[in-house]
C-alpha cells in the first residue's frame, strides 16, 4: 500500500501538460435579423451585421453594424406588401432600423419578411397564433 502512495504521488508531480492552441476562423460577416410583428402593430426590424466573437464592443462599432440600405418588405396571406422605411427608433426595450406602416399584425395571419442587400435574399414567414382566452382559472 505504501509502494502504491509513493507511485500515486509520482505520477501526480511528474505528469506533462501541453498547451494548446485553437485558432478560430474569422469568417464573413452575415445579416443578423431581429424582428417582430404583433397584433395591433406594424412590423419592426432591426437589421445588422455579424460582429467578430472576441473583438471589443462600443457605441461606434455598433452604429457601423446597422444596415441602412436594403429593401425590406413585408406581406400578409392576401398579397398585400408593405416596403419597410429606414428609421432608426429607440424604446425601452427594442431597437429597430426598419419599420412597417401599412401592414399591421392580425391573430391567426401569416406574414412573409423579404430583405434585398444587393445581390442577397434573405426571407422568413411567420405566423400570428390566436391569444388563448384569459380565464380565472389561468390566472392561478
Amino acid at each position: 500500500m505504501k509502494y502504491l502512495n509513493y507511485i500515486l504521488i509520482s505520477f501526480l508531480f511528474l505528469s506533462c501538460t501541453k498547451e494548446i492552441e485553437i485558432i478560430i476562423p474569422n469568417n464573413a460577416t452575415q445579416f443578423v435579423v431581429n424582428g417582430y410583428i404583433e397584433h395591433g402593430e406594424p412590423a419592426k426590424i432591426l437589421l445588422t451585421r455579424s460582429l467578430p466573437y472576441f473583438n471589443p464592443v462600443n457605441d461606434d462599432i455598433l452604429d457601423q453594424s446597422l444596415i441602412n440600405d436594403a429593401v425590406v418588405v413585408i406581406s400578409d396571406e392576401n398579397n398585400n406588401r408593405d416596403t419597410l422605411q429606414y428609421m432608426l427608433e429607440n424604446t425601452d426595450t427594442w431597437i429597430s432600423n426598419y419599420l412597417g406602416s401599412n401592414i399591421i399584425g392580425q391573430e391567426e395571419s401569416t406574414y412573409r419578411l423579404e430583405i434585398f442587400k444587393g445581390d442577397t435574399v434573405v426571407w422568413a414567414v411567420t405566423t400570428i397564433p390566436k391569444l388563448a382566452p384569459i380565464t380565472p382559472d389561468s390566472l392561478r
